[in-house]
């Protein structure tokens, strides 16, 4: 595929996901897909590589009631080269305690054959930290 049809589908998943479409979102995933999270996993419990799976179960039972109104993403850009699309975002929420949660991203998707095999997410760690995790402590499975 070319680099356009991999950001196309990058596009797609991030439209299901604000949809609330999560088995289309899913669909464009291969089955041995792995999201892996910046940080170090004993100071920042979400960092760490799992399988599309575990990920998706952690941000479910750990993070989503956390943020009872949801967030909203915003896609500031996106980059393609060979089988890696790069965005950069920015997401906004209030918590269930009433902070503000406003980080900025950057994923790298690896796609091959048409599904998204890879995401690597990078973020402000210590912001995540200070408005989403309080009192969670140590990794979430």
């Amino acid at each position: 595929m070319g680099i356009d049809e991999n950001k196309a589908i990058v596009q797609r998943y991030y439209d299901h996901v604000s949809r609330g479409e999560r088995a289309e979102a899913d669909a464009l995933f291969a089955d041995d897909a792995t999201w892996w999270v910046a940080g170090i996993p004993e100071q920042f419990p979400i960092a760490g590589q799992r399988s599309l799976t575990e990920h998706q179960a952690m941000l479910r039972e750990k993070l989503a009631p956390r943020l009872p109104n949801g967030v909203r993403t915003t896609i500031t850009g996106m980059t393609a080269e060979g089988d890696r699309v790069a965005v950069e975002m920015e997401n906004f929420a209030r918590t269930a305690s009433g902070r503000i949660y406003n980080n900025r991203f950057h994923l790298l998707f690896e796609i091959r054959d048409g599904r998204i095999h890879a995401v690597r997410e990078y973020l402000d760690t210590l912001h995540a930290e200070d408005a989403l995790l309080d009192g969670w402590t140590g990794r979430p499975d």
